[in-house]
């Protein structure tokens, strides 16, 4: 009997929500339509009126929150009307109220050239032994903290490095939608953003990378993207589209854009808290001539040449050469005073050295050197 009465319970648990869900539902389809047409009689008016930017922003906001309900010929004319529009604006004319692609953030990737920044100790000479990797660059641009807390999260980014954020795109609608431009929206003016332009097809999603150079040192704020759009220029928040994908998979909202386009259900990605440290060296190695792979035969010696290039901006004044890998220890000697008489090293500056390598098979890319 208690089963049975939990079991009706639940059923009635069940169908209250339910029915919450559909007056829910039903509530936003009317007061969805009730807003198309005010913004469709602003829109009109606006045009009869002669004024294009408040017609650019009523087609804007048309054509962004109410895509699912419009057909996809009321699409296309909301998109004649947006460039129409443009036409009588002058140009790099903004406006406070985007409209497509819908942008999200996709991912932060690590760049291959970053490293491990130990801090130096200068009562130590050999400051850089033993050091554990502090976090920002050898497996995660992220500073240590719980990662089941993403807002702790830290990301450091070096002056004069280029860095590079994946963003995703959406076009939910029924025509080909040209983006002329788009770069990363750095309010805090420590940061060159590179703009590109991108297509998307009717209904589709595409990741494309954003980069940009850290140009002084202080905190990095990138709430969003700069978007040159039918002919207006607008930001689209970050933070926007995040609660639109909140409220999209809570029921409270129309429809998911990027769901729409057919794109995997992402991990939300919140941006970290960004940092800009002052330029740091920078040095890229490689071997000198063939292909990395050495044999070398029973009590046969041989030299084998590595070249270290500066690749940063500032000189490096001080440079250690270690091995990493599993034949560490059979490496005999490297020609230090020849590292040592070329610091500093200068940007752009290059050195090369021998290593005195023994008697067994030595392969450069699972034993390559490590430079400090």
């Amino acid at each position: 009997v208690a089963s049975s009465q939990k079991g009706i319970g639940s059923d009635k648990a069940d169908a209250g929500k339910i029915y919450h869900q559909s007056v829910v539902s039903l509530f936003e389809s009317q007061w969805s339509t009730i807003q198309m047409v005010v913004l469709r009689e602003i829109l009109l008016s606006a045009v009869r009126a002669g004024d294009p930017l408040t017609a650019w922003s009523a087609a804007a906001r048309l054509l962004r929150s109410y895509y699912p309900l419009i057909t996809p010929a009321g699409q296309n004319g909301l998109a004649n009307a947006l460039l129409n529009s443009s036409e009588r604006l002058p140009p790099g004319t903004r406006c406070a109220d985007p409209a497509l692609p819908f942008i999200r953030v996709h991912s932060f990737p690590v760049h291959p050239t970053q490293m491990d920044i130990v801090k130096r100790n200068p009562a130590r000479e050999d400051w850089w032994a033993g050091a554990a990797p502090s976090g920002p660059f050898i497996y995660t641009p992220f500073s240590k903290g719980d990662t089941s807390n993403i807002k702790k999260q830290e990301l450091i980014w070096i002056v004069g490095e280029p860095i590079q954020v994946l963003v995703e795109l959406a076009n939910p609608c029924g025509f080909d939608l040209r983006v002329d431009s788009i770069y990363l929206s750095v309010h805090s003016g420590n940061f060159d953003a590179f703009p590109v332009s991108i297509s998307l097809l009717p209904n589709s999603s595409k990741v494309i990378t954003l980069s940009g150079i850290p140009t002084s040192v202080g905190p990095v704020s990138i709430p969003g993207c700069i978007v040159h759009c039918f002919g207006v220029i607008t930001e689209h928040l970050f933070k926007e589209v995040d609660n639109l994908l909140l409220g999209a998979a809570q029921g409270l909202v129309l429809s998911d854009p990027f769901r729409c386009c057919g794109s995997p259900k992402l991990k939300n990605v919140s941006v970290p808290s960004i940092s800009v440290v002052p330029p740091l060296p920078l040095l890229i190695s490689h071997v000198v001539g063939g292909d990395g792979a050495i044999i070398l035969y029973e009590g046969e010696i041989r030299d084998v040449w590595i070249s270290l290039a500066n690749a940063g901006t500032v000189p490096i004044e001080q440079a250690h050469i270690s091995l990493s890998g599993k034949n560490q220890d059979s490496v005999i000697s490297y020609s230090s005073e020849t590292l040592k008489s070329s610091l500093p090293l200068k940007p752009g500056a290059e050195v090369t050295f021998p290593h005195d390598l023994p008697l067994f098979d030595f392969s450069m890319p699972s034993s390559s050197p490590f430079v400090r």
